[in-house]
C-alpha cells in the first residue's frame, strides 16, 4: 500500500493482497541454467541439437562463453587464411632476417624494396618498356666526384631514358638552333 501511495495511487488493503496472491502464482522467469537443469541437458547435447538459448547442466555460462570466444577465433583464423593472410609466427617482424646479416631493419626493408621495385634512371612512365632497370646500389655517402681518378672531367653517359619530343608551339620545336652552351663555345 506504501508504495502505491509513493507512486501517488491509492488502493485498498484487500487489492494489495491480492496483488501480492497474483505475483506468487505467476510464473517465475526461468534462467537457461534451470531449463537446461530441469531438461538434464548436457553441452553435447546441447551442440548436437545447436541449441543456442537453454544452458546445459555440466559447462557453466562463463565456459560457455569462453567456448564461444574460441569457436569465433578459429573460424576467425580460417577466413583470414582463406584469404591469403600468413600466421605472426611466419611474419618477417618475427623472424627478424635482418638480424642474420646483420644491419638494421630499416636497411633490410629498403633493400627488399629496392630488389623488388628496381631503380629507375628515368622519370616514372606509365609505360614500364620506356624505362631502363637498373640494379639497386648502395647509396654513396657525400657527393660524387666531377672528376675521375685519371682527372679527367666527367662525361655525363647517355640516357636510356626516351626523350618526349618537344610540345608543338615552342620555340624549339619552331626554330631549332644553337644551345647556349654551343653559342658560349663558338664565341671564345
Amino acid at each position: 500500500m506504501m508504495a502505491a501511495q509513493r507512486m501517488g495511487g491509492r488502493i485498498t488493503e484487500a487489492q494489495a493482497i491480492a496483488i501480492i496472491d497474483y505475483a506468487k502464482k505467476s510464473p517465475k522467469a526461468r534462467t537457461a541454467d534451470s531449463v537446461a537443469r530441469q531438461l538434464g541437458l548436457t553441452y553435447r547435447v546441447h551442440e548436437e541439437l545447436r541449441i543456442t538459448t537453454i544452458g546445459s547442466i555440466d559447462v557453466g555460462p562463463k565456459g560457455r562463453k569462453e567456448i564461444r570466444k574460441l569457436k569465433a577465433r578459429r573460424r576467425d583464423e580460417r577466413r583470414r587464411r582463406a584469404r591469403g593472410a600468413k600466421p605472426q609466427s611466419e611474419s618477417l617482424s618475427r623472424k627478424q632476417p635482418w638480424l642474420t646479416l646483420g644491419i638494421s631493419r630499416r636497411t633490410w626493408y629498403r633493400r627488399q624494396n629496392n630488389k623488388a621495385l628496381g631503380t629507375t634512371s628515368c622519370a616514372r612512365s606509365l609505360s614500364i618498356s620506356a624505362q631502363e632497370s637498373v640494379p639497386a646500389e648502395r647509396p654513396r655517402r657525400g657527393l660524387p666526384s666531377r672528376r675521375s681518378a685519371s682527372g679527367a672531367e666527367h662525361q655525363p653517359r647517355e640516357s636510356a631514358c626516351p626523350k618526349k619530343p618537344a610540345a608543338a608551339g615552342t620555340p624549339r620545336a619552331l626554330k631549332p638552333g644553337p644551345s647556349t652552351h654551343e653559342l658560349e663555345r663558338k664565341a671564345s
